[in-house]
């Protein structure tokens, strides 16, 4: 006997959907806490007020709150009453901050090596000490060296590596002398000298880059650019997995150890004579080819105000005698050289155009290859190709909203009806998260490049800090190339009654790093402040926002000189 199975297909409740709710504190009340103010956010019924003592907060529309409290020191009970009789309470006990109590005794505390205690090094790099010890005590290390007494109770000191220096890969022991009483104390480290008759050399693996310092934050530190694979490197230093490479006998910079593989013992670091250049163009691109020997690091940086992309080689000398520029090139103007130092040649490539489009730097065999990108024929949108972006994705959801919507599903809408509203104005648009699942930063470059992306739009909500302070939109970009476009966006959003978060450079999110187009990072609104959180929850609100998006990268091509493009003097909102 068959069964029959009934499906009974439910349609999707709205993003933000909002329902009577009942008060409850979703977060910022930990049961216990140093901080005496606090911020505490919630949902309740849209519509009513909160009051805790004796100050109200609206509840949105979305049925979400922030307020704030204040903490005696001890336990606080804190009550949060709504306008539609509802109540809760929570205690919370605020912890009295202890003074440091002064070391008493021959011992150290709180040793720090500076910049870390996993280190390579060599001869003249400095290792430095901080500790807490007893006031007033005489307390030495590496060779016998003293620390000095900063403040009370704070010691420091330094040391220099020297040639040969045999007291670099032992135990540091510090001697500490108070009183009558003198201790030895071992301090946790793994120092290693880098020293010998031949550099010690390591080779870049594909997707590697450069780094300034070794200073970092969430999206990690501040990068320089991307290097070619194949690259040789001489290490003179590491910490932790950082290692420290010189470009030039008067330039340093930082790569992580994992793009890097280490060379066989006795391999020279990379140098070149320059050889002849040649400027062609083909297809979408003008191209310079300058011959080398083998292949060198390189630091490129862009000056839009010269309409100009500067190339610093580390480790060449110029020998072109040659410099070949055919005729029909679209973008590059004109090509020369400077001899910076006696081991940096800065290669300079002069563009016609004052926006640029797009360009590479990388290697074909040992030759340097710049490729260029030309301006396209047209710059309506019916002739261009754009990437959106949906930030985040299963299982990465991003932030959440105090109600619980997740960033993604909020980034996935707005990138679907930008993409709608691209593609009624004749564009080509590519989704680089077309499902729900997450896709990787290499993924969504990967499908902007091979799709032929002109311009890349990255669609996230932001988060965090205060919910009252904030809150707002904001635009990034990391390429000087890249600013206009992020400006003209921003300014386009701002007419809507939104905050101003500002537009943010050099900003190290991956997506803002390619080069090979156009590309701008837009950070709605915040989840985690309700007033920002109402907004962006209203579908309405959020097709507006994309609406803008699109209005202001109209603006963007109708602003480049000699444009055919055209945008609408005020905003008209999509069908």
């Amino acid at each position: 006997m068959l069964k029959k199975t009934v499906c009974l297909l439910l349609a999707a409740a709205p993003i933000g959907a909002v329902h009577a709710q009942q008060l409850r504190i979703v977060a910022g009340a930990p049961d216990t806490t140093y901080t005496a103010t606090l911020n505490l956010r919630g949902v309740a019924s849209a519509g009513t007020q909160i009051s805790v003592q004796g100050e109200s907060f609206p509840v949105y529309s979305s049925g979400e709150w922030a307020a704030r409290v204040e903490l005696t020191e001890g336990d606080n009970t804190v009550t949060l009453t709504t306008t539609d009789g509802q109540s809760v309470s929570k205690n919370i006990f605020l912890k009295k901050r202890e003074a440091p109590q002064p070391i008493d005794g021959p011992r150290a505390e709180n040793v720090q090596l500076l910049p870390s205690s996993d280190m390579a090094l060599s001869p003249g790099d400095a290792v430095r000490i901080r500790l807490n010890a007893a006031p007033g005590a005489k307390v030495a290390w590496i060779g016998g060296e003293p620390l000095y007494e900063v403040s009370q109770g704070v010691f420091q000191g330094q040391y220099t590596v020297q040639p040969g220096d045999t007291l670099i890969g032992r135990p540091i022991e510090l001697s500490i002398a108070w009183g009558d009483t003198t201790a030895v104390q071992e301090v946790e480290s793994s120092l290693e000298l880098i020293e010998g008759p031949m550099p010690r050399i390591v080779q870049t693996k594909a997707g590697a880059y450069l780094n300034y310092g070794l200073g970092g934050d969430r999206l990690g530190g501040a990068k320089i650019n991307s290097l070619a694979e194949g690259i040789k490197l001489q290490v003179v230093g590491r910490v932790n997995q950082m290692y420290k490479v010189r470009l030039s006998r008067n330039t340093v910079a930082w790569i992580p150890v994992s793009c890097t593989e280490p060379m066989p013992e006795g391999t020279f670091a990379a140098e070149s004579l320059t050889d002849s250049w040649s400027v062609t163009t083909g297809g979408k691109y003008d191209q310079l080819t300058v011959g080398l020997s083998e292949r060198l690091p390189y630091i490129i940086t862009e000056d839009p105000d010269l309409h100009r992309i500067n190339i610093d080689l580390y480790g060449a000398a110029c020998n072109t005698n040659w410099i070949t520029q055919l005729k029909g090139e679209k973008e590059i103007a004109n090509v020369s050289y400077r001899q910076v130092q006696d081991d940096v040649l800065r290669v300079i490539v002069e563009l016609r155009d004052s926006q640029m489009w797009g360009y590479s730097v990388g290697y074909r065999g040992n030759s340097l290859v710049v490729r260029v990108k030309h301006r396209p024929e047209s710059l309506k949108l019916s002739n261009l190709t754009i990437a959106v972006d949906a930030g985040h994705g299963e299982p990465w959801n991003g932030a959440r909203t105090t109600s619980g919507v997740k960033e993604q599903d909020l980034t996935k809408d707005m990138a679907e009806h930008l993409k709608a509203v691209l593609e009624a104005k004749g564009a080509k648009v590519i989704l680089t998260r077309p499902g729900l699942d997450n896709a990787s930063m290499d993924e969504r470059k990967a499908a902007a490049l091979d799709g032929g992306a002109d311009i890349l739009i990255s669609i996230h909500c932001n988060a965090g800090g205060s919910p009252f302070a904030a809150k707002g939109t904001s635009t990034y970009y990391r390429h000087l190339s890249q600013r206009p476009l992020s400006v003209y966006i921003l300014e386009s959003i701002l007419e809507m009654d939104v905050n101003n978060f500002g537009n943010i450079g050099n900003f190290n999110f991956s997506l803002n790093q390619p080069t090979e187009y156009l590309t701008v990072l837009v950070e709605t609104l915040f989840l985690s402040t309700p007033e920002d959180s109402a907004k962006i929850l209203d579908k309405r609100f959020r097709d507006e926002m994309m609406d803008r998006v699109a209005w202001g990268l109209e603006k963007f091509l109708a602003s480049v000189p000699g444009s055919d493009a055209k945008a609408p003097k005020k905003f008209k909102p999509s069908k």
